[in-house]
């Protein structure tokens, strides 16, 4: 039969008022949760009677029923109302009731108000075991026994979980969430008549996890003993799930759902007050993977996306939802374990990290990549800020990468300054295209057969305005590390092309070729090699003036990549080269492997030429075979005459170094190409 459940409960001031109102079919034009009693039958004829029984009921704490029109906004316009108070934990009273539509005009059986014995078994009955109307409901439902036991449960709730009501009878109902709760410290609450209200994730049979508003009401006997227990779940995912989007956007990642760096300044400064009023440490976690660039460049980023979405499902459930974890953009985590008394218990926490990505790492291994994570501890339990917190794990953390990473460092004080530097910088690296710090600097290459400058190296240089002059040596290290050095490279390549196009405006200028770096990130993602194709279309540069500059080391990391990508820029009409030869292992291989025009000689071989004989005889060696295998020679770091006679002597083709020229920036070039008088051998 058509019914309506509602609750009614007097509120200082307010009268009675209606707090819940379930109306499952939908039988009303609109809720009616929050209204006053009276408004139930507004603008009734018989309104006068409605409120003489509910007076009567109040001063007697006894039944209400009754039968007749209600108000004209819903559906039915008869309807028979019966309800019994009940007391609450404070020792007031509600009233739980329920409306049912009469039918044909008839009131329905048992509803004449002298049968009341016959009534109140009814009422219980339907009240208590919540099978009005609940079998149908979008609600998830659950009853349970008075030890938390399930005794049955509505279709919704059984879809949700893909079960079927005989095998989820007699489970205790906390073992569905993703983490079971201390059962008898729920029933110990709710057999007081207390209703508990709380958000709560559950899972499938399949672990699919879904997030519910969840409330226990307990239902009790006449001796006050806990009889029964219903549960009244909201499934989130589908009903609410964009409006919680809407309220926490702020402080979530869109791509793993965690909180983001927001959201864990909010955690870290929850627990920083508990270390002040309770005196409870906790620990932060800081957790960055590993060159997971490379991850990218392997397998693409919608790969890239859905490992970091599984790694975060399973750092979730390996740290579970005692463990506040965020996600701090990009591949960077971080963990607040609270409370925590003792290093090794952070420490311990780390080691399930590592597993939770060992886990996700068997992925990255179909691409043939191993996953792993820089961990950095910090153990608060003194009143710090929360950048400070932030801040020292991040150190601690870039102390692990200073060690070659997968590994874990808790923060000492103090830990070395330079650590400092090294995480300020990663995160000004990533301002510093947007704030135009970066520029290229060009070293003249000089041809030892002519004495001219016949082509420059394109070189980064960044001087940020708090640290100055940022050193390569370091800054590149850090973009590698960081997932940077792929930006870097499209800018330097872009902007080296454009530039040679403008001096080629200039007929002194017109015959200049520019050498770019390809790091060992750019050698392994097809996006780089488009860049080049892209920078030379759109600055209508010749492909014949740019140079592609491979390391030894960086083809050492991935021959057949490096061999592909040269094989691609060389259909383009780009010359490549192989830069710092002779810094390797495996040098003379690679010249037989790698398909290149020319070869650098790295300046560790060019320095100690001089007085050095078996330097000597290793620069003449190279020299000589990359003649027989028709390859350009330049000889890197040149600062003496004697080393230029020396080279020039053994045939090498170009030199470069600061016995020419320091590199210069684009606007000091042209003048110091132009008072170049040319160099006398």
């Amino acid at each position: 039969m058509p019914t309506v459940l509602f609750s009614l409960t007097a509120e200082l001031d307010w009268g009675w008022r209606i707090e819940q109102w379930l109306d499952p079919q939908q039988l009303w034009k609109r809720s009616l949760q929050g209204f006053a009693v009276e408004q139930l039958w507004q603008n009734s004829t018989s309104s006068h009677d409605w409120q003489v029984s509910f007076r009567q009921a109040i001063q007697s704490q006894g039944i209400w029923q009754h039968t007749g029109k209600l108000r004209a906004d819903s559906i039915e316009s008869n309807w028979y109302l019966l309800a019994y108070p009940c007391q609450l934990e404070n020792s007031s009273h509600c009233y739980l009731g329920v409306l049912q539509t009469t039918v044909g005009g008839r009131e329905v059986e048992g509803s004449n108000p002298c049968s009341e014995g016959k009534l109140s078994p009814l009422l219980r009955h339907r009240l208590r075991q919540q099978e009005l109307a609940l079998e149908h409901s979008s609600d998830l439902m659950i009853r349970c026994n008075n030890r938390g036991f399930i005794t049955w449960a509505n279709q919704a709730l059984l879809e949700r979980q893909n079960k079927s009501l005989d095998s989820i009878v007699g489970i205790d109902f906390t073992q569905l969430r993703t983490q079971p709760t201390e059962r008898h410290t729920l029933l110990q609450m709710l057999r007081t008549g207390q209703a508990l209200n709380a958000m709560v994730e559950y899972q499938t049979e399949e672990k699919e996890f879904y997030l519910v508003q969840e409330k226990l009401l307990p239902i009790l006997s006449d001796d006050g003993e806990l009889e029964t227990i219903v549960i009244v779940q909201q499934d989130l995912t589908f009903q609410a799930a964009a409006e919680i989007r809407t309220q926490q956007q702020l402080q979530t990642d869109a791509l793993t759902g965690l909180p983001n760096r927001k959201g864990m300044y909010q955690s870290i400064r929850h627990n920083l007050g508990r270390v002040e009023t309770h005196k409870q440490p906790f620990a932060l976690l800081r957790i960055n993977l590993d060159r997971f660039q490379r991850v990218n460049d392997a397998a693409g980023y919608h790969f890239g996306d859905y490992l970091l979405r599984s790694l975060a499902l399973n750092l979730r459930r390996v740290l579970g939802y005692g463990t506040e974890l965020a996600c701090l953009g990009g591949d960077e985590f971080a963990a607040v374990i609270a409370p925590c008394y003792q290093e090794e218990e952070a420490i311990a926490i780390a080691d399930e990290v590592r597993s939770a990505i060992a886990i996700s790492g068997s992925l990255a291994a179909a691409a043939g990549i191993s996953l792993t994570a820089s961990i950095g501890i910090v153990l608060v339990d003194t009143n710090l800020t929360e950048e400070m917190v932030l801040d020292r794990a991040n150190q601690a953390m870039f102390a692990a990468k200073r060690r070659g990473g997968d590994c874990t460092v808790i923060y000492r004080l103090p830990l070395h300054d330079s650590i400092r530097q090294e995480a300020a910088l990663q995160f000004a690296l990533r301002q510093a295209i947007a704030e135009q710090e970066l520029k290229l600097a060009y070293q003249p290459i000089i041809s030892l057969r002519t004495g001219q400058i016949i082509s420059l190296e394109a070189l980064l240089r960044w001087n940020h305005p708090h640290f100055g002059y940022i050193s390569p040596a370091l800054f590149i290290p850090l973009a590698e590390d960081s997932g940077q050095i792929e930006s870097l490279g499209e800018w330097a390549v872009h902007e080296a092309c454009h530039q040679l196009v403008e001096w080629a405006k200039q007929p002194d200028l017109a015959h200049l070729r520019v050498a770019v770096n390809c790091s060992f990130v750019d050698l392994k993602t097809e996006r780089w090699a488009a860049t080049v194709k892209t920078a030379l279309q759109s600055s209508q540069l010749p492909p014949s003036q740019l140079i592609v500059e491979y390391t030894e080391s960086a083809i050492a990391k991935d021959p057949a990549a490096a061999i592909a990508l040269s094989s691609y820029l060389q259909d383009l009409g780009v010359d490549v080269a192989l830069d710092d030869f002779g810094s390797g292992y495996s040098s003379m291989a690679y010249l037989i492997q790698f398909q290149a025009q020319g070869l650098k000689i790295d300046r560790s071989l060019i320095t100690p030429i001089v007085e050095d004989e078996r330097s000597q005889a290793v620069v003449r060696t190279i020299i000589d075979l990359a003649k027989r295998l028709g390859l350009r020679t330049t000889a890197e770091g040149v600062e003496e005459r004697e080393q230029l006679e020396l080279l020039h002597s053994w045939g090498c083709d170009f030199a470069q170094g600061f016995y020419f020229s320091r590199p210069l920036l684009a606007d000091d070039l042209p003048d110091f190409i132009r008072n170049y008088e040319g160099l006398s051998l």
